[in-house]
């Protein structure tokens, strides 16, 4: 991670005072919420730092998912899915504004380890898809470099009045075969 720390579980020592990544609606839950949804479980944030140093430069948030069928598309023939399918939903992405075009690829680096928390997970429960909201057409295409693709428009999707967030997925059978020799975390 070119010398920062390898994501680690959001801990009262993680410094998140200076983060900001340029995008208001994460800085604000990062300056109001993260913590507080951490503790309430309704998510699990995992944080990169400075080397030697608690000071907090990029993270991500995991949380579950239902995702309605009808969003995915046909079932595969001969199987009769549940109207849910399972999912984790990545709902946080970012990096501290400084390094976001800095080529070290610390967004990239906090993907790969995303999935492979969601990998690791699917071992032991069950996972069909990767869920995550996109914020803008320059998000959208990067998610895709790594398998993700727009889900169906549904009641489920986010709503918005105009432009705004696009649910995208990634079935977890299509990220096993590339990521499966990787390693989470510490």
């Amino acid at each position: 991670m070119a010398g920062y720390s390898r994501p680690d579980d959001l801990s009262e020592h993680h410094s998140l005072t200076d983060f900001t990544c340029g995008e208001e609606s994460i800085d604000s839950w990062v300056q109001g919420r993260v913590r507080a949804n951490q503790a309430l479980g309704f998510s699990r944030t995992f944080v990169t730092t400075e080397p030697d140093s608690d000071l907090v430069v990029g993270l991500y948030c995991l949380s579950s998912v239902s995702v309605p069928r009808q969003s995915v598309g046909k079932p595969e023939r001969g199987s009769d899915p549940p109207r849910d399918l399972p999912a984790v939903l990545l709902g946080k992405l970012a990096v501290v504004s400084h390094l976001q075009d800095s080529g070290i690829g610390l967004g990239t680096d906090l993907m790969r380890d995303a999935i492979v928390r969601t990998l690791t997970v699917s071992l032991s429960v069950v996972v069909r898809l990767m869920v995550v909201d996109a914020l803008n057409e320059r998000l959208t295409g990067w998610y895709e470099r790594f398998g993700f693709t727009s889900l169906k428009q549904t009641d489920w999707s986010p709503t918005t009045n105009g432009p705004g967030p696009v649910r995208r997925a990634t079935n977890i059978s299509t990220l096993l075969p590339r990521w499966s020799g990787w390693t989470a975390g510490r």
